[in-house]
């Protein structure tokens, strides 16, 4: 027999062990709320890195000038990233005398980060706020990531970020499972373990991002964020990094509209596990992938192993509930509660799903930004 019914018990507890842990740390999170009669202070850049978002470029200028941050006390630098398109003239003709909002072209080699670098490199704020060319934010946001800033003088903070779609089911999937990378980014801080966080939504002092060198010696793709989050954990605590869980907060960004172009990102997403360091990190992924293969890999011997049918349905019932509850916590924190009525069958997909992506994402190449990359390292 290939797997025996002790190892599905304990992985039903290692599972239970990592999903109630991220649960946790999500409960001791505190919510935090808009100081309507803060003194701002901080000095910020806006700094978001963009290649050929010709139908964003438009949108994403309208919310950034309704940002209702002090103009004063905050700049936007647009970078364009070598766009094939119409990008950086778009955006240079809607500027309408807006003089806190610069549109550059990247002098450095190409690459988000290395756009990203520049943009910092060319900015004056203490503050580093990033976000991406296709997100939106409400028009408090800057001034929420002030003011727990100003209180909380962390030198990197993790911002929620909910994904939107449409009411199919391909859509309602993918909100759900980006979801869960949300809430156990955020848990994990709440323990003062950061795993996980997302680059549209995340700031940082430019001091910080400095003394670690920013974005040097990172030579994966994707990862502009984890990367930079746990190297100023490193040099300056785990404490310095902070989760804002504020709803005023929350940044959308947008289903994929296509499986081809949802496949593409989430191999470019698992790509960079290879060079993750982080202990717990690397048992989190490995426990939730080892749980879905076991799962997806067992069910046809329960037909010949009767014993194994007890164990497999305690390891499934564990995975079905504990991903229930932190599910439907992060679904009401970003007023998507209607996901939940798709999760019967989107946890079966994600079952499949995990195995998939988690077993691809480790050598298939993807496609992004209309490049083909070599699933290793930055080309």
């Amino acid at each position: 027999m290939i797997i025996s019914s002790a190892i599905l018990y304990l992985f039903s507890i290692l599972y239970a062990f990592i999903i109630v842990f991220n649960i946790i740390g999500w409960l001791k999170l505190p919510t935090e709320q808009m100081d309507r009669n803060k003194k701002y202070t901080t000095h910020i850049s806006l700094i978001i890195a963009m290649k050929n978002e010709e139908k964003n470029v438009s949108k994403l200028l309208e919310w950034i000038k309704k940002q209702s941050y002090p103009n004063d006390l905050y700049e936007v630098l647009l970078i364009d990233d070598y766009s094939d398109d119409r990008s950086f003239a778009i955006a240079r003709s809607e500027l309408d005398n807006c003089s806190n909002i610069k549109v550059l072209k990247n002098k450095y080699q190409g690459g988000k980060k290395n756009a990203l670098t520049y943009g910092i490199s060319e900015s004056s704020g203490e503050l580093i706020v990033v976000t991406d060319a296709d997100c939106r934010a409400g028009k408090d946001w800057l001034k929420s990531i002030a003011c727990f800033y100003q209180n909380e003088k962390a030198r990197f903070i993790s911002g929620p970020v909910r994904m939107l779609g449409n009411d199919s089911l391909f859509d309602r999937f993918q909100e759900l499972e980006f979801s869960s990378l949300i809430i156990s980014g955020a848990g994990s801080i709440g323990w003062h373990r950061p795993g996980m966080c997302n680059g549209a939504n995340m700031a940082f002092t430019k001091e910080a991002f400095e003394a670690v060198g920013g974005y040097e010696n990172d030579q994966f793709v994707s990862g502009d964020d984890m990367f930079l989050m746990w190297k100023i954990a490193a040099k300056y605590g785990k404490k310095q990094v902070r989760f804002l869980k504020n709803k005023t907060a929350i940044v959308d960004t947008y289903t994929n509209e296509t499986i081809k172009k949802f496949y593409n990102q989430r191999i470019r997403w698992v790509s960079k596990s290879k060079g993750y360091k982080d202990v717990f990190t690397i048992i989190t992924a490995l426990t939730v992938f080892l749980t879905s293969t076991i799962l997806l890999f067992t069910f046809p011997f329960l037909f010949f192993y009767e014993e194994l049918l007890s164990a497999y349905l305690t390891l499934l019932l564990v995975k079905y509930s504990v991903d229930f509850v932190i599910l439907t916590l992060i679904s009401d924190f970003i007023n998507r509660k209607k996901n939940m009525y798709f999760y019967p069958i989107v946890q079966i997909i994600t079952i499949i799903y995990t195995v998939l992506i988690g077993f691809l994402g480790q050598f298939v190449n993807f496609k992004w930004k209309e490049k083909v990359n070599k699933n290793s390292h930055l080309i």
